[in-house]
């Protein structure tokens, strides 16, 4: 049922992103799925929007990025955490091109606000925190694939500090 609810909500988003793309306030969503390391499951639903230029460039590639607006839910045995992030993710693609395929990295440190200071046996102490991210993948004209990794901490802004580590496989449509 959750997935079925999370699955709609992705579609709702994607046909009013749709809608808005000519005000150019969003032009991607994602969903995301993945698991944190007591096999607790992750759901994660964004939209994004491109930076307008290109940072970096090499012969290799070129470093780009996006912003990111997420909810995020992270499910216990008997509760969930919510949370709301926002992220600038830096991207650098590679300009070797496998039949339309661009492989790309990114990574990306941005704020979260979550509902619950602690749940089960972790404590996160504060709604703050931060969210860093490192992943890979690749990009086709109207999609992007990646496996990222998430890390959720407060920086021990003040302890216990206990954190969050998440692998979350990442689904991107582009407008």
């Amino acid at each position: 049922m959750k997935k079925i609810i999370i699955s709609f909500l992705f579609i709702t988003c994607s046909l009013f992103a749709s809608e808005l793309k000519d005000a150019k306030f969003i032009d991607s969503v994602s969903l995301g799925f993945g698991q944190n390391k007591l096999d607790h499951s992750v759901f994660k639903l964004g939209v994004q929007k491109e930076f307008t230029s290109n940072i970096y460039e090499t012969e290799s590639g070129y470093l780009s990025g996006f912003y990111d607006l997420s909810l995020i839910q992270w499910n216990y045995d008997e509760s969930k955490i919510y949370g709301l992030s926002i992220s600038p993710v830096f991207e650098y693609y590679f300009k070797t091109k496998i039949q339309g395929i661009v492989p790309f990295i990114n990574f990306g440190i941005g704020a979260s606000f979550i509902s619950k200071r602690s749940v089960d046996n972790k404590k996160f102490s504060t709604h703050f925190q931060f969210e860093d991210r490192i992943g890979m993948g690749f990009l086709t004209k109207k999609y992007k694939l990646s496996v990222n990794y998430f890390h959720y901490s407060n920086a021990d802004i003040k302890k216990p500090n206990d954190g969050m580590d998440i692998i979350l496989l990442n689904y991107v449509y582009k407008f």
